[in-house]
């Protein structure tokens, strides 16, 4: 009676041990499950429903993510920065853009070559520069401004019916800036201190103002409540702002 006791004993410790081991095997997958974000995801909770505008976001493998806001009138607002995942809580490290990008520019220099005898080639830029929309058709009527360093406007030129601007072709340094504008598109600043020296054709395509390119550093955090494949359940801390994510 004792041994069928002892061994009944056993079994039951047995059994415990496996429950337990598979209870820490289920919450080690459900925590690296956790763990891993990518993917992208649209914001279908009431809070944001009721401000009637739309907020999606785009996490990538590497820890980088992406944040748009569909304003009113079409807009759109564009935040970036890097995310990570601790004890079920996402942090998003908010990262301004920076704004002297030149992604939407492309440019091709080339030395000037002059005789030996002149010495004044460091002081001389050749510039062709064209305006190009989003669509990638030209720009016809936009400007560009020459300025100092002090800001003042030096020379203004327009561009043509194929966004080319006459042949920019300086022989001083005191022009500081080139600055291209057109209604409707963001203004573009390039600074000349790198091209003296060089024959450069400059295209430039222009970003509507209709996107807004956020300088935010903020942090913010959220907390899991549910997640699956189809979507992610949260509360935004502190203030417990619930949050559903829709994967798109």
């Amino acid at each position: 009676m004792e041994i069928q006791n002892h061994k009944r004993a056993i079994m039951q410790g047995a059994r415990v041990l496996i429950l337990f081991q598979i209870v820490c095997l289920l919450s080690i997958n459900s925590c690296a499950a956790q763990q891993k974000l990518s993917g992208s995801f649209k914001r279908v909770d009431p809070t944001i429903a009721s401000k009637e505008i739309s907020v999606e976001y785009r996490f990538s493998p590497n820890g980088e993510f992406e944040q748009i806001t569909n304003l009113h009138l079409g807009s759109k607002e564009f935040s970036k920065g890097r995310f990570f995942i601790k004890n079920d809580t996402l942090t998003l490290n908010f990262v301004p853009y920076d704004t002297s990008d030149t992604s939407n520019m492309a440019f091709q220099k080339t030395k000037i070559q002059v005789p030996p005898i002149f010495k004044e080639t460091e002081s001389s830029l050749i510039a062709k520069i064209v305006v190009l929309g989003e669509d990638m058709k030209p720009i016809k009527g936009a400007n560009l401004l020459m300025q100092d360093k002090e800001g003042k406007q030096l020379m203004v030129f327009i561009s043509d019916g194929t966004g080319e601007f006459p042949t920019l072709n300086i022989q001083s340094d005191l022009f500081h800036k080139i600055i291209v504008s057109s209604l409707g598109q963001q203004e573009v600043e390039i600074p000349t201190a790198s091209l003296f020296g060089f024959d450069s054709h400059i295209e430039i395509i222009m970003k509507s103002t209709d996107s807004i390119y956020s300088k935010s550093n903020k942090i913010e955090k959220y907390h899991f409540k549910q997640q699956n494949k189809k979507e992610i359940r949260m509360t935004k801390l502190p203030d417990g702002e619930k949050i559903i994510l829709l994967r798109i």
